[in-house]
């Protein structure tokens, strides 16, 4: 078991619900096919992809040269130039006629009456799915007309019975096969919906334009002398044991907190350590993580606990490790030999293209089918011996801990509520351990004695899917009882919560004034209360109408024992306030008991929920998606019968809707021993943690277990983004999850949109160690992420700069390391970088106001970074007044602007505005990094000019320029200049327009600037639109209001 059986199941659901919304497709090629596609196309209609290359088909028109060239020889082939079975002492050399005598003597089995009313499918399962391979020798037009026959959802009508599955699934495959030959005495279901029905085969082909096949040598041999039908049964049993042995686990869990067991069986030492066998250890843990939040199940066993006289819970409760464990190694065991199955070669002779050779020998025989149906079929049984076994332990009263005969809610006597679901499950039980024994032993010799041993694989898959439906319903009926269990803990909570009271107020008053008691006095009340739980344990059998007098009749003499040394010496104890104690408790205890169960609404977040570990997650399911409704044992209340509500979760399990809950239930995060070190108080423990995480974050990544991973992270958000929680788990969490990131490195990008919006909630936390991790473990994110955390700029950019005022110095210092990071990323990446995983270019809304019209371009739509989608977070910030916070603003438009392709200039209207006033800025460094950064705009506008000016120049020159013109004629019949049809072609011209430049020194730097003499090189300013009036204006209105600080412009 190198993978567990848990991650196992995770990936095939996964798989199966990639299949059905279309994300990925079932490749019958002859190697790729696995459980979940053999599901999804049997139960989901799904349509898998036919590999078809021309390699595949040359290999197989190779093996049928091979068998053609053979079959001439004298030398004699099997089913090819000879009888079949017993029979292969005769020899012939008319092979196709030998084909359809095949299928003639095959075509035996004993069908229903089609034409009768209420005849339905008779082939839930896709036998076709394991189409011949390269090796059988069969043409390209079979394997294509087998595949239509999936495309079109066709199911032949096959005998149910009449396979050993020894010279492999001769009957069923038979019938597949007399569909492709068009046999009028075949029939096949087709249609959808109520237009579904039976065809004969000739007229089938009509309708999906296929021609009637006429077999070759070998052909018909090599389409039923197979395993694909016990393989694909077997295929979509050992999908359902799965579930099942998960909901074996869920139950067992949950069986341990509706009987109030202890967690004590299932901790580490005695299965890591003591008895280390893989499946007993992952039963185990799961076990462990489900009942841990409990509030149900005791930690351990407590002496004092009034009941816990049994020191051990019985078998059936703490031995679920022992018991589940081995059927799990037994079920891995058994889809390694479906996996190996479903893409071998199961026919008999097998062509050998390379040696020109065929090969006779016996893979035909099913046993490794047998085996694996065996070995479900038992792991069912004792699935459901556990699920039987706890099942009449909690309907018990002697054995339940308190809870009333059958689950009854009403008062006994009149309300019966599981007793005969009891006698149901017994029924199933019975019928499970029949079918549990093995079909194997009883192969018969069959077939001349050719046949003398046989594997019955098909008849054991069978009875295998018979045994999973029973094994349903004994789990149905046991997750019934177990919901309905939870409600009555509630009630018996809250009933327990008003009578404890009860006895301490009326205890007081009928006592206090003669003994020295106190209502705060613990020892005394539970002296009371210990014996008292015991007697409501003892006599829910009864009904409340005078159970209650016989509890305090007997408590009575715990209450004299109790108050005997406590009495004032002046006073004694009175036998008729003793009396008058026992009436009012009794009348008290009958209205809180009424009043506990009258008013309790069952619900997803009642209290009968939230007493419940990682099962409430199945206790929603039933009570809620399902709408499992409680029996109260009353006609009134209750509108539907028992096993009516049992049946919606049959339904469930029979769907698989039940699957994805179980998985959530079981779903492991952070590892226990890690989840401790983490959130220990002392920074370096919990570093060690996070070390020790990543380790095991690799090792999920490498196994491509996503789904844990997304749990993990799950848990470590909640843990620093719940503020109740205390400050070193808050940290844990966050050093956890750069650990995380750091073991994923950049693949980390799927994952982050779910704890990146909760990290930047942290950095505005009143906890100043929160900001700082916060601002630390986002540093460690983006850089391990690198261009992903692009998808993100504005959010970040916008919590940065808020950091940039912050009063502790460490979180400033943090922040600005986080600061320094992303302006890295901006400035190699941000105008480049298109996402690992889809992602659109946030888009650009004109409406918000942004004065240039930026062109959109439609190369650009899936880069993580948009300059438009920042510009007006950019806009709104530009008139913060903090010099710290302008500093960063103004150190960003730099960088942005550094960054010559993303041409920040174009929308420099909406900021110029809110940049002038910071010349203004008491801080000195705040005016200098102002007058430097507008400069630089300076310095941009007039080179842009520059070139936008010498474009249009050489756009109306007619001279040629060296070598790079070319004339050509235009549509009017004169020549036109090429080079200037486009203003930005134009800029990669050597000429350089001097004469504008009069000052010798500018024109040696704008040499510098424009050595453009490279064809090809690029030309800072080509193409950037700037919106001058706009500008301008800005400028005029800061002139007519308040002086600015000048600025020099340094050239």
């Amino acid at each position: 078991m190198a993978q567990s059986h848990l991650n196992l199941l995770a990936s095939q659901l996964t798989a199966l619900q990639a299949y059905n919304n279309g994300a990925q497709f079932a490749i019958i090629d002859g190697h790729s096919l696995d459980v979940p596609s053999v599901v999804a196309v049997s139960r989901k209609n799904h349509v898998p992809k036919l590999e078809d290359s021309d390699a595949i088909k040359i290999r197989v028109a190779a093996a049928v040269d091979v068998v053609q060239n053979l079959a001439l020889e004298a030398q004699s082939q099997y089913g090819v130039t000879t009888g079949f079975g017993g029979s292969a002492t005769t020899r012939t050399k008319r092979t196709a006629l030998l084909q359809k005598a095949l299928l003639a003597c095959i075509q035996c089995g004993i069908l229903p009456d089609f034409r009768s009313k209420g005849v339905k499918d008779l082939t839930p399962e896709d036998y076709s799915l394991m189409l011949p391979q390269d090796w059988s020798g069969t043409r390209w037009n079979i394997i294509e007309s087998l595949y239509t026959l999936i495309e079109e959802n066709v199911a032949p009508c096959a005998p149910l019975r009449q396979s050993i599955s020894a010279s492999g699934d001769l009957g069923p495959l038979a019938y597949i096969s007399g569909v492709l030959t068009g046999n009028p005495d075949v029939f096949a279901w087709y249609g959808e919906g109520e237009g579904r029905k039976i065809y004969d085969s000739a007229t089938l082909l009509r309708k999906l334009n296929l021609a009637p096949i006429d077999l070759i040598a070998k052909e018909g041999l090599a389409l039923v002398n197979g395993t694909a039908a016990s393989a694909a049964v077997a295929a979509l049993a050992i999908h359902d044991c799965h579930i099942l042995a998960l909901a074996a686990q869920v139950l067992a869990a949950y069986a341990v907190e509706a009987i109030k067991g202890s967690q004590e069986p299932f901790q580490p030492f005695l299965h890591d350590l003591s008895r280390p066998h893989k499946g007993q250890i992952e039963v185990a843990a799961n076990i462990r993580h489900i009942l841990k939040s409990s509030k149900l199940a005791r930690i351990q066993h407590e002496e004092s606990d009034p009941e816990g006289q049994l020191r051990q819970d019985t078998y059936c409760v703490r031995g679920s490790p022992q018991w589940i464990g081995p059927l799990l190694e037994d079920l891995m065991l058994a889809q390694d030999q479906i996996d190996i199955e479903l893409n071998s070669t199961t026919d008999n002779p097998v062509v050998d293209i390379d040696s020109n050779y065929i090969h006779h020998g016996a893979n035909f025989m099913a046993m490794s089918i047998t085996s694996a149906s065996e070995k479900m079929r038992l792991s069912l049984h004792h699935m459901a011996k556990l699920t039987y076994s706890q099942l009449t332990e909690l309907l018990n009263n002697h054995m339940n801990k308190g809870l009333p005969p059958n689950l009854s809610v009403n008062e006994p006597s009149v309300d019966y509520c599981m007793k005969v679901a009891d006698v149901a499950a017994a029924s199933y039980l019975s019928e499970i351990a029949y079918l549990a024994n093995p079909v194997s032993t009883h192969v018969l010799s069959a077939e001349m004695h050719n046949q003398a041993i046989n594997s019955l694989a098909l008849i054991s898959a069978r009875y295998t899917v018979d045994t999973i439906k029973l094994v349903r319903m004994i789990m149905s009926t046991h997750l019934y009882s177990l919901v309905q269990a939870t409600d009555l803990r509630a009630m018996e909570f809250n009933f327990r919560s008003l009578l404890f009271e009860a006895l301490r107020s009326e205890t007081m008053s009928q006592f206090g004034h003669i003994s020295s008691i106190a209502v705060d006095d613990d020892d005394f009340f539970q002296g009371l209360i210990h014996p008292l739980v015991v007697l409501l344990n003892a006599s829910t059998w009864e009904d409340s109408g005078y159970r209650f007098e016989g509890v305090f009749r007997k408590l009575s003499g715990y209450l004299q024992k109790q108050l005997k040394p406590r009495i004032h010496a002046d006073k004694d104890i009175n036998l008729s306030a003793i009396e008058e104690w026992q009436e009012i408790m009794s009348g008290r205890a009958r209205e809180a008991f009424v009043l506990s169960r009258d008013t309790y609404v069952p619900s997803a977040g009642s209290k009968g929920h939230d007493m419940l570990g990682r099962t409430k997650a199945l206790y929603k399911f039933v009570r809620g998606e399902l709408d499992v409704q409680l029996h109260w044992g009353d006609p009134e209340k209750d509108k539907r019968e028992i096993g009516t509500e049992i049946s919606k979760i049959f339904r469930a399990f029979e769907n698989d809707s039940i699957a994805p809950i179980l998985l959530d239930v079981t779903s492991f995060q952070v590892d226990s021993a890690v989840s401790k070190q983490l959130v220990d108080k002392i920074y370096e423990k919990r570093k060690a943690a996070a070390l020790e995480l990543e380790k095991q974050i690799r090792e999920c990544h490498q196994q491509g277990d996503d789904r844990r991973i997304s749990l993990i992270i799950d848990q470590l958000v909640d843990m620093f983004s719940n503020p109740n929680n205390a400050l070193h788990v808050r940290n844990g969490g966050l050093i956890g999850l750069a650990g995380t990131a750091i073991a994923l490195g950049v693949d980390v990008a799927p994952y982050m949109d779910k704890f990146v919006y909760p990290v930047l909630d942290c950095f505005v936390d009143p906890e100043n160690r929160i900001r700082y991790f916060s601002a630390e473990c986002l540093y460690n994110i983006a850089k391990v992420s690198k261009g992903e955390v692009l998808i993100y700029f504005n959010e970040i950019f916008d919590a940065l700069s808020k950091l940039a005022a912050d009063s502790e110095l460490s979180v400033k210092n943090g922040a600005e390391l986080l600061d320094r990071l992303l302006k890295d990323i901006v400035a190699e990446s941000a105008s480049v970088y298109i996402p690992i995983h889809a992602e659109s270019e946030k888009p650009y809304n004109e409406s918000q106001g942004v004065l240039v019209p930026h062109p959109v371009d439609p190369y650009s739509a899936k880069k993580a970074f948009s300059l438009a989608h920042f510009i007006p977070l950019l806009r709104e910030r530009i008139y913060v007044v903090s010099p710290f916070t302008r500093s960063y603003l103004v150190s960003w438009i730099t960088v942005l602007d550094s960054v010559p392709e993303l041409e920040l200039i174009s929308y420099l209207p909406e900021f110029l505005e809110g940049l002038l006033k910071y010349l203004s800025d008491p801080t000195e460094d705040v005016r200098v990094a102002t007058e430097v950064l507008l400069a630089d705009f300076l310095r941009e506008i007039r080179d842009v000019t520059v070139v936008r000016r010498r474009s249009e120049k050489l756009a109306k020159s007619t001279h040629t320029v060296g070598d790079t013109e070319s004339i050509v004629p235009s549509e009017g019949g004169q020549t036109e200049h090429s080079i200037t049809d486009s203003p930005e072609r134009a800029v990669f011209l050597a000429d350089h327009d001097d004469a504008q430049y009069p000052d010798s020194e500018y024109k040696e730097d704008r040499a510098s600037d424009f050595d453009v003499r490279d064809a090809g090189s690029w030309v800072p300013g080509q193409g950037v639109k700037i919106d001058f009036p706009s500008i301008v204006e800005i400028l005029i209105e800061q002139l007519d209001g308040e002086p600015i600080h000048c600025f020099k412009v340094v050239s």
